[in-house]
């Protein structure tokens, strides 16, 4: 499968700010339960991966700091240049829709 074009998510105000389900893969390990989202707050894109720490924090946790990834393009490449990929996610559907009523 190849890499999902999510290009027209570069910016917060054609991104819903929360948290979105997301699928990845790295090295051919798969996490079906990683979230993608904005943080209105800290002006940053975030990504949160992987199974939780005995203190409850995630194994990958990106995004923290305020203005980290202003861009999604910027956290997308943070993870390509990681080794991962988004393989599915729950905004594919929404970006979708929003075609479907830009086009009207």
């Amino acid at each position: 499968m190849s890499e999902l074009d999510i290009s027209p998510f570069s910016d917060p105000e054609h991104f819903p700010n929360g948290r979105y389900w997301a699928e990845v893969e790295a090295g051919g390990l798969y996490d079906a339960n990683a979230v993608i989202g904005y943080d209105d707050p800290m002006e940053t894109y975030f990504f949160v991966s992987g199974a939780e720490w005995d203190d409850g924090t995630p194994a990958i946790w990106l995004g923290t700091l305020y203005r980290q990834f202003t861009s999604f393009a910027a956290l997308r490449n943070h993870l390509a240049g990681g080794g991962m990929r988004i393989v599915d996610w729950e905004l594919r559907a929404w970006r979708s829709e929003a075609e479907r009523q830009a086009a009207r």
